[in-house]
């Protein structure tokens, strides 16, 4: 057997350092300067609830940066805006809103308006999709990047959308989300960042109805004008007629009585009330339309949503039947700062 010669202390020594230069050159080095890129999203409402079907809402998203780290360039662009008008969850994240399709209860009005400038200080001007998908995803571009000089920077974007009569109170709240697409200039490093955020209203319903119920026996029974069984006492409802006949020889006639019961049958405030009824004779009147006398002006939606009046007595007659059909009619206000809703309810005629 041959043995291999040794290696002397100096070419060991000089090995070592070979293999400590080789492994020095596959090191990854620490970049130096690695800065931050990213942003904030900030929705404001411009304008005030409550809102109904057929109201606007109008928003402003604000787009702020965040970008740090260079020693001599720290500055971010925005390349795209997207928005979900209304998410089918209501978690708010952007990366799991789904439109709500074809079922979707918002639409876009527009127009944009915005203070956001690009590198030359330009205004610049958003396009957005001319038809919005159903899931109501919203694009917009601006003709030229939105420029951030440095972190912190804001600007915003605003349009208006409307609600509409698709929106069902139940599904409450309507929650939205947006992102914002940046791109940072870090020294001579280029880093992605953007926002993303979600907000959120509720759709409310303005309404109220007046049910015309009529006795012919003293008020022991009364008949439901509109078939709902709402009577006190509850009784099923047998028709809109209520039978009564007219004085003749010593023969008294039938008194006819008839009160009202008026619903405050949506979710906020109802105000400025006014009941009426066709038939004035029934209240007393001469003849023609009349004020109903104390049904309630407002009618919230906590302890006073109903109100059923003191029942009106008159005499069965020619006269009386001869301004039949009559029907009962309310309107409301809805107690907003807007006062965009009104609430009415004409219900089927009776006949007494």
């Amino acid at each position: 057997m041959r043995r291999l010669p040794k290696l002397s202390g100096p070419v060991c020594t000089m090995l070592l350092a070979l293999c400590a230069l080789a492994f020095m050159a596959v090191t990854p080095r620490p970049a130096l300067g690695q800065g931050t890129c990213g942003g904030q999203y900030n929705t404001s409402f411009i304008t005030t609830g409550p809102y109904f079907s057929g109201s606007t809402v109008t928003i402003r998203v604000t787009m702020t940066s965040a970008v740090s780290g260079g020693t001599t360039t720290n500055t971010e662009d925005v390349s795209a805006f997207d928005f979900i008008m209304d998410c089918a969850n209501e978690s708010g994240n952007f990366a799991l809103c789904d439109g709500e399709g074809a079922d979707n209860p918002i639409s876009y009005l527009g127009p944009v308006t915005t203070n956001c400038t690009d590198a030359g200080a330009a205004t610049v001007t958003w396009s957005e999709a001319s038809a919005a998908p159903p899931d109501g995803h919203i694009q917009f571009t601006p003709n030229n990047d939105v420029h951030f000089t440095g972190d912190g920077q804001s600007c915003w974007i605003q349009f208006s959308m409307q609600v509409n009569n698709t929106a069902d109170p139940a599904n409450n709240p309507v929650v939205q989300s947006g992102a914002w697409t940046g791109s940072c200039q870090v020294d001579s490093s280029t880093l992605s960042g953007g926002g993303a955020g979600s907000d959120n209203f509720t759709v409310d319903s303005c309404a109220v109805t007046l049910d015309k119920q009529v006795s012919c026996d003293g008020g022991t029974t009364w008949k439901d004008v509109t078939g709902n069984d709402d009577t006190d006492p509850s009784t099923p409802p047998t028709g809109p007629e209520c039978s009564g006949i007219n004085a003749f020889d010593s023969n008294p006639a039938t008194n006819i009585k008839v009160r009202y019961v008026v619903t405050n049958t949506g979710t906020v405030d109802l105000v400025n009330c006014s009941a009426n009824e066709s038939n004035g004779l029934i209240i007393g009147a001469t003849s023609g339309t009349v004020v109903i006398p104390g049904v309630n002006t407002s009618f919230n939606t906590t302890d006073a949503t109903t109100q059923t009046t003191d029942p009106f007595t008159k005499a069965c007659s020619t006269e009386l039947a001869s301004y039949e059909a009559d029907t009962a009619t309310v309107t409301c206000n809805c107690a907003s700062s807007s006062t965009e809703g009104r609430a009415g309810s004409a219900p089927p005629p009776s006949s007494s």
